[in-house]
């Protein structure tokens, strides 16, 4: 039997006729087609840590959130992306959490998510602690990606800084 479309059901239907013509009542059984799972690059029908969405703090690229890395109402940016060709489509629920468990994101994906991304503020963790951000993808029949996360330690008071502005005083 030729499967239908991803997120169809497949039908089968059967009866059995015997040498004198008498036919069973029609059996008929259905299953819903699956075949696309969140976070799958190879296509074998399983996640691969590779497929997991990207989350990249805006941290620099140091792994450490500065002063200057803040936006103006102290919250940090994070974008979180989707490979391509990763099983990833219109309608899967993203759900982007904080490192208190906090969502910051819980919706279908659309297609601007899936070429651009999507960009969330995060409060930081407290001074010295990590801040975390993970994303995790879900489709409609309950198949997850692999988790995406990045960590970036927090750094906000600089030596020398009397006034809270940031910077060292003289």
């Amino acid at each position: 039997v030729t499967p239908a479309a991803e997120g169809e059901d497949t039908v089968v239907t059967a009866k059995v006729t015997d040498k004198a013509g008498n036919e069973s009542p029609e059996g008929k059984d259905n299953s819903s087609v699956d075949l696309v799972v969140p976070g799958d690059v190879d296509g074998d029908g399983e996640k691969d840590l590779t497929g997991a969405p990207v989350v990249e703090i805006n941290d620099g690229d140091d792994g450490v959130i500065n002063p200057s890395d803040l936006n103006a109402d102290g919250t940090v940016d994070a974008k979180v992306t989707f490979p391509k060709d990763a099983g990833y489509s219109v309608g899967d629920t993203v759900v982007i959490k904080d490192q208190d468990g906090t969502e910051l994101v819980k919706r279908p994906l659309t297609a601007e998510d899936l070429e651009n991304g999507i960009t969330v503020k995060v409060t930081p963790a407290a001074e010295g602690e990590d801040t975390v951000v993970t994303a995790v993808v879900t489709d409609p029949q309950g198949n997850t990606s692999p988790e995406g996360k990045d960590n970036s330690t927090v750094d906000l008071v600089v030596p020398g800084d009397v006034d809270g502005d940031g910077e060292k005083d003289l």
